[in-house]
C-alpha cells in the first residue's frame, strides 16, 4: 500500500469551486450559476485484482485551507516573476526566453503529494488483520449533520455488526493543535 497518493499538478483541496483556474471549462460549465462541492479522498488498494481496502476522507478533514498551498506557491512564484520574463499562468511559473538567443522556456510545475489516509489517521483506525475488505469513511460531524441518510446508516450500523460508527477527534488541517469532532465509519468483512 502507497504511503503518499500523487496528486500532481493540483494541491490538496477542501472543496472544488466553479472559479477553480485548474478544472476544465467543461466542468466549471456542467451546472449553472455559482456552484461549489466539498472534495472526498476515495483512496482504494486492490491486491491480486481484488479490492481490498477503502478510504473516504472529506477534505475538510484532510486538508489545509486553500490559503495555505496558495501562499507557498507564491511565495515561490513572486521572486520568479522579478527576475525573469514570466507570463501568467497557472503553472507556479513560466519562464520566457531564458537563454542568450530567447528561444528556451522552462516551465515550473507542482508536483503536490499527500499522505496516505490510513497513514494520517492511524491515531484512530488500522486496517484489521483478518478480513477480506475493509472500509474507513471519516466524516466531520457538521457534514454528517446535514446528510440526508444519516439516520439510515445508523440503523444499518446497529443491525450488522461489522459495520460500525463511531465518535473520534481528528487533529485539524488548519491547527494540528486543535481536534476536530468527526464519525469514524468502518465496515469489515
Amino acid at each position: 500500500m502507497t504511503k503518499e497518493l500523487q496528486l500532481n499538478s493540483s494541491h490538496p483541496k477542501v472543496k472544488l469551486n466553479k472559479n477553480d483556474p485548474m478544472i476544465t471549462k467543461k466542468c466549471q460549465k456542467a451546472e449553472s450559476g455559482d456552484w461549489e462541492k466539498n472534495v472526498l479522498y476515495i483512496i482504494g488498494f486492490i491486491q491480486n485484482n481484488i479490492i481490498k481496502h477503502f478510504s473516504i476522507v472529506y477534505g475538510i478533514d484532510y486538508c489545509a485551507a486553500i490559503e495555505y498551498y496558495t501562499k507557498i506557491v507564491n511565495e515561490i512564484r513572486e521572486p520568479l516573476k522579478k527576475k525573469f520574463n514570466n507570463i501568467q499562468t497557472n503553472e507556479i511559473a513560466r519562464l520566457n526566453n531564458i537563454d542568450p538567443l530567447k528561444i528556451t522556456s522552462l516551465r515550473v510545475r507542482a508536483m503536490w503529494v499527500i499522505d496516505n489516509p490510513l497513514k494520517v489517521f492511524s491515531e484512530i483506525y488500522k486496517i484489521p488483520e483478518k478480513c477480506n475488505f475493509s472500509l474507513m469513511c471519516i466524516i466531520d460531524n457538521e457534514i454528517w449533520e446535514k446528510l440526508k441518510n444519516a439516520a439510515n446508516i445508523s440503523i444499518l450500523a446497529k443491525n450488522h455488526k461489522t459495520l460500525k460508527i463511531a465518535d473520534r477527534n481528528i487533529k485539524d488541517p488548519n491547527n494540528p493543535d486543535t481536534k476536530r469532532a468527526v464519525k469514524l465509519i468502518t465496515f469489515d468483512i
